[in-house]
């Protein structure tokens, strides 16, 4: 069942690289500020789960508080 509500996103953050695919998945800050990108190792510190699908240099939703959608690999 999926679920979605109300939550809190972090303002003026941009993907890094394309993230089309990484809808639903947790992200953590790059290396330049205000980017974010695809968490990818057990060790990164994840900041909060992407709600839309950018393309490199859009701007990222990052949902970091509250009831949101998540997809769990």
């Amino acid at each position: 069942m999926a679920v979605g509500g109300h939550y809190i996103s972090i303002p003026g953050l941009v993907a890094a690289a394309d993230l089309s695919s990484s809808q639903f998945k947790t992200v953590k800050l790059a290396s330049t500020a205000g980017q974010v990108k695809a968490v990818s190792a057990d060790t990164d510190e994840a900041i909060g789960v992407l709600q839309n699908a950018p393309a490199s240099g859009e701007e990222a939703e990052v949902a970091c508080m509250g009831v949101v959608k998540a997809l769990v690999e």
